[in-house]
């Protein structure tokens, strides 16, 4: 379903509840949603139970396991932001994280070809 991004904020977030409620009944899953337009988040929410035998509700903080499903979506990521000159696959990791032991930080780039 697509939504126009120019209808009322009012509107949007009752449109995207809607989404959210009707997807959660239909599969019985869990989810959340962040839209954020211009750097700032025009609508957050989330529809399920953080596990199907909890009383307790999901929120924008509940930890998914999503399996190997999030990968394709970090390597797409990187790439762009390589393109972007933002980031060099030879980088070493210990570039990102300085905690590393400068033994295995400085050994492992962002790609290991």
């Amino acid at each position: 379903m697509i939504l126009s991004l120019s209808m009322s904020s009012q509107n949007l977030k009752d449109g995207l509840d809607k989404i959210l409620n009707e997807q959660h009944r239909a599969t019985g899953q869990s989810y959340s949603l962040m839209v954020i337009s211009k750097g700032k988040i025009a609508y957050q929410n989330s529809a399920g139970n953080l596990k199907k035998e909890s009383a307790g509700k999901s929120n924008q903080k509940s930890n998914y396991r999503m399996a190997s499903v999030s990968k394709q979506f970090t390597a797409g990521a990187i790439f762009l932001l390589e393109q972007q000159k933002k980031l060099n696959l030879q980088q070493p990791l210990s570039d990102f994280f300085p905690e590393f032991s400068p033994s295995v930080g400085e050994k492992v780039t962002v790609i290991i070809c």
